[in-house]
């Protein structure tokens, strides 16, 4: 499956393949060249609800800058182990990431000489990412590119579920809650939201513990003004309903970077949240196609 039945599958150059690590915890999707000595791997983080089957187009769009796309399932995620929607902590996601990346790295240098990593998240895969990298400054990265970061939502969180999942979050943390997110804001692409709707590796549940914990962290990473260790673009769907577009540019403007990395900043006015995944998703390949050219 893909993002959407029209969109390109992978070019005749390239195979799908999967590795399961941490004990077949934890899921890697592997997109990759038949001849990888190029030597560039893009090391890819998904969003919430959703999974890496989702990303099969990317190959077409970046096969000039990458000759690798390892997708990592998050836990609780597409076909990696755990409760769908829950986590005890975020640290169990930047070690899902951390043994990921070593994974895929690994991978990679098994079949060819690795010469350069970059990273990619998006939305809470975004999140994921950042937080991630703030802890671990000295990985092995040319640059990363941030897709509509999880820092605030754009919805009013209902106030009663709020009060409940805080509530019961203590003594029922694992339970399901719907995690409010409708499909229709995902991109203008019609059938984008309904391969969304129909693929069963999404999924819509939130825990009353991933609630705490997700909103501690949005917290703590929007706030966080660095140094940043790494080359950063961030790219922001300006009309986006589920993530606050305000909240990465603050993010942004008052992110300090380590010694010479780079930040930039790259909108697209009009596009939902997946901008990816959207009518006019060629924009937002090229520029992402741009920044790891650069590096």
């Amino acid at each position: 499956m893909t993002a959407s039945p029209n969109f390109p599958k992978l070019p005749a150059d390239w195979k799908e393949d999967s590795l399961f690590i941490n004990s077949n915890q934890i899921h890697l999707r592997i997109y990759g060249k038949r001849d990888l000595q190029g030597g560039r791997l893009l090391f890819l983080i998904h969003g919430q609800g959703e999974q890496s089957d989702r990303y099969e187009h990317f190959p077409s769009y970046l096969r000039s800058c990458v000759d690798a796309i390892v997708c990592l399932d998050l836990p609780g995620h597409g076909r990696s182990q755990g409760n769908r929607g829950h986590i005890e902590n975020f640290d169990q996601y930047s070690q899902a990431v951390l043994l990921g990346l070593e994974a895929a790295q690994k991978w990679f240098a098994s079949k060819a000489t690795l010469k350069k990593t970059y990273l990619f998240g998006h939305s809470l895969g975004g999140l994921i990412a950042l937080r991630t990298l703030f802890l671990h400054a000295n990985l092995n990265l040319a640059a990363v590119s941030i897709s509509a970061p999880l820092l605030d939502v754009s919805f009013p969180i209902p106030g009663l579920k709020s009060f409940f999942g805080k509530l019961v979050e203590p003594l029922l943390g694992r339970i399901k809650l719907d995690n409010e997110l409708d499909a229709n804001l995902l991109s203008h692409d019609p059938d984008v939201m309904a391969e969304y709707s129909r693929n069963p590796l999404n999924h819509h549940w939130v825990s009353p513990r991933f609630f705490v914990q997700l909103m501690k962290e949005m917290e703590e990473t929007r706030n966080n003004v660095g140094p940043f260790a790494y080359n950063l673009l961030l790219e922001s769907p300006l009309a986006d309903g589920i993530v606050s577009s305000k909240a990465s540019f603050q993010f942004f403007k008052n992110l300090k970077m380590q010694n010479s990395r780079i930040k930039e900043l790259t909108t697209f006015p009009g596009f939902f949240h997946e901008s990816f995944n959207e009518i006019g998703k060629e924009r937002a390949f090229t520029a992402l196609e741009e920044w790891l050219l650069r590096f």
